[in-house]
């Protein structure tokens, strides 16, 4: 699971946590290309319903949001490797907005012209990098759990408060360039990932059902897709929300914990997937087939490691992909 790759031209921009840099990513599609086999993600449903195991190191490579550099920068370095990945896309986003919401509320704290956010009737002094940088992620961690409408209230209530000096440029794709990624490498897919990015387990069955069959049937209306692949907004799902996708027209549907490997008992519609955001050492382990059966080796070799381009150095993830 990528996000945003970024390089010189939109690093700034973009929430650290959930980017890479362009070098890494080019160091891990080398070893992909290299070392794993590396599927279409029908292809990966395919061998389920076939009733067939994928052989150890089999990878679908994914894209969650539609960012633009996933086609400005990862997808050149995909298409000369001759790696297929899939773009999963939040519909009512598309045109309507500059950027995923993490990214705007991540540049309203980095530009801000004010340093007290009043939040609940309580002030909050922003004067150090301390203080903004913990309660911007306290801030992450409340929005990801609220209902769309009031989180996107809150986010346009904290830049009016904040008043960022630059507004956050354009870091998503328009229609006109998912249909170029579509066109870019026949292995390029695309997928359903809600109209709004909320978490579907803190909506109800109404929403939920609202939130996945607008972005299907805009993706049916523009693509002529009839039943794309989808992924769950922040990797949440429950039984009630995998009930309900099941019953939509929906070919997979996937998750990011528990983490579990494909197997032929797979339920295409409870798959899981790993975050790539890593070193090149982990994302070998990660995706060797090892992982997550292996868990003192989880425990002693796994940790979280969110590429911040501004602290850390390409060298540091330079590894031996052998040792995977």
């Amino acid at each position: 699971m990528y996000h945003s790759v970024t390089d010189e031209n939109n690093r700034d921009w973009i929430d650290p946590s959930v980017s890479i840099p362009s070098t890494i990513f080019q160091q891990h599609v080398n070893f992909l290309r290299k070392h794993r086999n590396v599927v279409r993600l029908s292809d990966l449903v395919d061998m389920i319903e076939a009733g067939h195991t994928p052989p150890a190191g089999t990878v679908v490579v994914t894209f969650d949001d539609a960012y633009l550099d996933t086609l400005r920068v990862a997808a050149p370095i995909l298409h000369d490797s001759n790696l297929p990945a899939s773009v999963f896309v939040i519909s009512d986003w598309v045109e309507t907005r500059p950027a995923p919401w993490v990214d705007v509320l991540y540049n309203a704290f980095r530009l801000r012209s004010r340093d007290t956010l009043t939040l609940n009737g309580t002030s909050h002094r922003l004067n150090t990098h301390k203080n903004a940088r913990k309660l911007r992620q306290r801030l992450v961690g409340q929005f990801v759990n609220l209902d769309p409408t009031l989180r996107d209230e809150m986010l346009e209530d904290i830049c009016d408060q904040l008043r960022p000096t630059e507004p956050t440029p354009n870091l998503l794709m328009t229609w006109d360039d998912i249909e170029a990624w579509l066109n870019y490498n026949p292995g390029f897919e695309i997928g359903a990932h809600t109209r709004n990015h909320g978490a579907l387990t803190k909506l109800s069955d109404d929403m939920v059902k609202a939130e996945v069959m607008g972005s299907v049937d805009e993706l049916k209306r523009r693509f002529g897709l009839e039943r794309p692949h989808f992924t769950y907004p922040y990797g949440r799902a429950d039984e009630r929300t995998k009930s309900i996708l099941k019953t939509m027209p929906v070919r997979s549907a996937i998750a990011t914990e528990p983490m579990k490997l494909v197997s032929a008992d797979s339920d295409p519609f409870d798959l899981s997937r790993v975050d790539a955001n890593v070193g090149l050492s982990q994302l070998g382990f990660l995706t060797s087939g090892a992982y997550p059966a292996v868990k003192h080796a989880v425990k002693q070799r796994i940790r979280p490691n969110r590429l911040d381009t501004h602290k850390h150095d390409d060298k540091v993830f330079e590894a031996d992909s052998t040792r995977a």
